[in-house]
């Protein structure tokens, strides 16, 4: 699953232990669920594991393939695209396991890791809501999570920028505002800016195409503060004091100056509840509630989707800064 938001499923098990545990008592099998969906892709796909209780060393378990996952035999899995209004079956999808699927090492186990997919060019559609269903065969346990989709009805998402180029530096100072708009189903905001340049050495003529990906805070939508519209002030200087901080003078290199791309990553409000509960404790109290919109199990069965604004030109006084400001002046900034 490609990265937005940057959610950790091992939250899930961690939070969910509780202090007062009796370790003889019966297994209890519970079921572990985390997808997001995207109108924007072609393909789909869910995690499924389990949570496990052990009378030893929990980490030493967690090592264990069996100890996480289930059996591919063991479970039947298929979404649901259904009516919004009605909630009348319109189609089932059939996901099938992924086994060696890529996973980040860790402390769980990732030799034959199990990830559940649709068919290739499955699309889903924004008018309808889709249901997951995971059956155990083996139990015959019903674990499922709905979601409404991001609709991705707006032609033109960013306000600012808009058809020219993009200044930084505001003539009083007051920075740079990203404007964009609402969609529908939008919960939680999260814009980047993705700055690209070449590297060229000077002695060889060697040429490497090269980005700085600065990435905000999320935002949430709040419709008596943002209307239809939502706000991001970008402060004086601060766009040249991250490239000044993530990029070092390199001997023999000159860098051409390129062009921005403006994105936006966006999530249901089923996704912001469970990034902010999810947060790092801040203060003396540490234990965090458990949030799941999962029937039968624990986890996130969401959605989200983004914009890009591709191929915007930095302003001459922009390009100017660049080489000669005082956060990057060292940096070999050209113009191209």
């Amino acid at each position: 699953m490609r990265n937005v938001f940057l959610l950790a499923l091992i939250s899930i098990f961690f939070i969910s232990c509780n202090n007062e545990v009796d370790l003889t008592s019966d297994y209890v099998d519970t079921t572990v669920v985390y997808g997001l969906l995207n109108p924007g892709e072609n393909t789909h796909y869910v995690r499924i594991q389990k949570a496990f209780l052990v009378n030893g060393n929990a980490l030493d378990y967690a090592k264990v393939p069996d100890s996480i996952q289930y059996k591919p035999d063991d479970l039947t899995v298929v979404i649901e695209e259904r009516d919004s209004t009605s909630d009348v079956l319109k189609r089932t999808i059939t996901l099938t396991p992924v086994i060696g699927a890529d996973k980040d090492t860790g402390i769980f186990a990732s030799s034959n890791h199990i990830i559940y997919k649709t068919p290739d060019n499955e699309k889903i559609f924004a008018q309808f809501v889709y249901k997951l269903v995971i059956t155990n065969k083996k139990t015959g346990k019903v674990i499922s999570g709905k979601t409404k989709l991001v609709k991705n009805t707006v032609a033109d998402f960013f306000k600012t920028p808009g058809a020219g180029s993009v200044n930084w530096n505001s003539p009083i100072g007051t920075g740079y505002t990203m404007r964009w708009n609402h969609v529908g189903n939008g919960k939680i905001y999260q814009p980047e800016v993705v700055f690209y340049f070449k590297e060229v050495n000077v002695l060889s003529g060697d040429t490497i195409q090269d980005s700085l990906s600065w990435r905000f805070v999320a935002i949430e939508y709040n419709p008596q503060l943002n209307a239809d519209i939502i706000e991001l002030n970008v402060p004086q200087n601060s766009f040249y004091e991250y490239v000044g901080n993530s990029l070092s003078p390199k001997p023999n290199i000159k860098r051409i100056i390129g062009w921005l791309n403006f994105k936006c990553y966006i999530g249901t409000d089923d996704l912001n509840t469970y990034i902010n509960v999810n947060k790092p404790s801040i203060g003396i109290i540490q234990e965090k509630p458990l949030y799941t919109n999962i029937t039968n199990g624990i986890g996130i069965f969401a959605a989200r989707s983004s914009y890009i604004k591709r191929l915007v030109p930095l302003s001459e006084q922009s390009k100017d800064t660049l080489i000669f400001g005082k956060y990057t002046q060292n940096l070999s900034f050209f113009k191209n």
